[in-house]
């Protein structure tokens, strides 16, 4: 799965802190840039607007959980106790609270969540990080033979997940994967499932616009919204293929035959009270060569 928008080649970072993870340039050096010189000016400019705005740092001493920002949004994560996540604007105002749940169904019909293991606890890898992109993977969250793999990719101003199902064991014994995401009725305005222009997204009260734009490699399946119990829950769910998966470690791996099924999407925020914003991101998203 593809996903555009990265602003410019990574540079080398380190963790500079037990809890905290920056880059190793943290203070923005004097722009040279003399307006009308390129036509490059404006892209220069603004990849230094956005230069070191991402930040990954563990939200407390003990490592409950782990948050990730950049200059227009707040994601955290639980790690222990909570194992869900929580997306804010840079002012702490919450756009998706303790939601973000990922799933399997198997053969019955019958979901199971990842994030509903409360014996398990997850671990965060940053395995790749520079001034403009961290490559963020949130992982150990299992059920049954299978395992989760939560990954977001943050850039200085757009987060895109990619979650991907693994298994223990060459399996059939599951008819789907997805993700959940769920909003209390009563903090929205308006929403929208948007699936001829590729997206969804909510209108939230007094904070702005958050919604889901969908890759159109193939990857999703579908995504549609149901209305549950005083939310809305809006399901994301990924092209299974043949619906077989090998096992994580099994010798017969190849690029054809992966060990994982995966499908994501971007995160989008915005301050405003309509969805036009969102409608044309998605556009840029879907028909990046246009």
């Amino acid at each position: 799965m593809t996903f555009f928008g990265s602003l410019a080649r990574n540079t080398v970072s380190t963790l500079t802190h037990p809890l905290e993870v920056k880059s190793v340039i943290s203070q923005k050096s004097p722009l040279n840039v003399k307006n009308g010189e390129t036509n490059l000016d404006d892209t220069v400019e603004y990849a230094y607007e956005m230069k070191n705005t991402v930040q990954g740092v563990f939200a407390d001493s003990q490592r409950n959980s782990f948050r990730l920002s950049n200059s227009n949004a707040v994601f955290t994560h639980g790690l222990k106790n909570k194992h869900t996540a929580t997306l804010e604007d840079t002012e702490g105002n919450c756009y998706i609270s303790d939601s973000f749940k990922t799933f399997y169904t198997d053969n019955t019909g019958l979901r199971h969540y990842f994030e509903d293991g409360l014996s398990d606890k997850g671990r965060v890898n940053v395995i790749r990080l520079g001034e403009y992109y961290y490559d963020c993977h949130i992982r150990d969250f299992s059920s049954g033979s299978f395992k989760v793999d939560k990954n977001y990719h943050v850039y200085g101003d757009r987060i895109y997940s990619q979650y991907s199902l693994y298994s223990e064991n060459d399996t059939s014994s599951f008819s789907s994967f997805g993700t959940e995401i769920t909003v209390p009725k009563n903090k929205v305005s308006d929403c929208v499932v948007d699936k001829e222009n590729g997206f969804a997204a909510f209108i939230i009260k007094g904070v702005g616009v958050v919604g889901f734009i969908i890759p159109s490699d193939g990857s999703t399946e579908d995504f549609f919204m149901d209305e549950f119990a005083g939310k809305y829950i809006l399901t994301q769910t990924a092209n299974c293929g043949d619906g077989k998966l090998i096992a994580y470690d099994s010798e017969e791996i190849t690029e054809s035959n992966p060990p994982y099924i995966t499908f994501g999407s971007r995160i989008y925020t915005d301050k405003t009270d309509d969805f036009s914003g969102i409608r044309a991101a998605a556009y840029e998203e879907r028909h990046p060569l246009e």
